[in-house]
């Protein structure tokens, strides 16, 4: 998660495809997180960064939205689980 602290540090936005998934950090915003169902991502203010509690707290609940949202247009499938598994690692988040 080095290289997305970067940006918190300089208060700058930054925006990553992960997975198929848009994730931009958005310096300015009051929440730790916000979907982007147009986007097919999320977004991640600041409040996101206070712990890693916070943080994984922040991305799971977005994942999470974003997946429930396309199962109920009947598309929850395997890949999908996949993808949420490759977007997780390449966080390099821990689950506490």
């Amino acid at each position: 998660m080095h290289c997305h602290r970067n940006p918190y540090a300089n208060g700058q936005s930054m925006t990553a495809n992960i997975g198929g998934r848009s994730i931009q950090y958005e310096p300015g915003l009051p929440a730790s997180g916000m979907t982007a169902f147009g986007e097919n991502g999320f977004l991640m203010g600041p409040p996101a960064f206070q712990s890693n509690f916070e943080q994984n707290a922040t991305v799971l609940q977005e994942l999470y939205r974003l997946t429930f949202s396309q199962s109920a247009a009947g598309m929850w499938c395997k890949s999908t689980f996949l993808q949420l598994n490759s977007i997780h690692s390449r966080l390099n988040l821990v689950l506490l």
